[in-house]
């Protein structure tokens, strides 16, 4: 029973949520030309072990906030149902969270101190998912979380540790979300025949020199193209909130 107690808060049936991922940013290395098995796997098993304490943590952090209580209608809750007591529970987020940061390390010899801040970080986020004094799942933002971490981080997390560099891929990307950005408002202002709802576009040659930058520049020179994105995003943004209001 306690071996089934704790498979029940690793939750395996979530894992492939975390392989996935990982297998794209290893076939974009690849079509890159720089597939690495050592830095795949590493990789691969981080992603795992990130996964597995979000899922503890999860466990017994939503038993202690009183989220899985009696009248839960999910699937049952190792700590909640009385199977593990949330002591054993916390040793072993903190026992998986060391074993992250091993594999941390070694993908830090292969790729450089870039991997630590994203290995902090996604390892701060896994705990404050429903941990914390603001649990970050419990205010909206788990949704925005499963996007950056299975998806932009993972993915370009993974490539960079096999190429030393982020693929191509995240220029199209970019590139994608910044056209979606300007297509959204324009969509809006045609269906529902409000011209002003348009006004982001009048931010569209500006975005446009981003993209341009983003695909002629590599290395440190891209590294402005970060703060000049926020500008474009808080501009458009007012451009589109007074659009709707007027």
């Amino acid at each position: 029973m306690t071996a089934r107690a704790w498979i029940l808060a690793a939750r395996p049936q979530t894992l492939p949520a975390s392989l996935a991922p990982v297998a794209v940013g290893t076939a974009l290395a690849h079509a890159a030309g720089g597939a690495r098995g050592g830095p795949a796997f590493a990789a691969m098993a981080g992603a795992l072990l990130l996964q597995i304490a979000s899922n503890l943590a999860n466990d017994v952090f939503d038993h202690e906030k009183g989220a899985d209580g009696p009248d839960r209608l999910g699937p049952p809750r190792a700590v909640a149902c009385g199977l593990l007591r949330p002591r054993a529970v916390r040793c072993a987020l903190f026992l998986v969270l060391g074993a992250a940061m091993a594999v941390g390390a070694y993908l830090t010899l292969v790729a450089g101190w870039k991997v630590v801040a994203l290995g902090l970080l996604a390892m701060a986020c896994a705990v404050a998912y429903t941990g914390g004094p603001v649990p970050l799942g419990y205010h909206g933002l788990g949704d925005l979380l499963v996007l950056l971490f299975f998806g932009f981080a993972a993915v370009c997390g993974t490539a960079f540790v096999q190429l030393g560099r982020v693929a191509r891929g995240a220029r199209l990307e970019y590139t994608f979300l910044v056209a979606l950005a300007f297509a959204v408002p324009a969509a809006a202002a045609a269906a529902q025949r409000a011209p002003l709802v348009a006004l982001p576009l009048l931010t569209a040659p500006w975005a446009a020199a981003l993209v341009r930058d983003v695909w002629r520049l590599d290395g440190r020179a891209l590294n402005p193209i970060l703060p000049a994105t926020a500008r474009l995003l808080l501009v458009t943004s007012f451009l589109l909130a007074a659009g709707i209001a007027l």
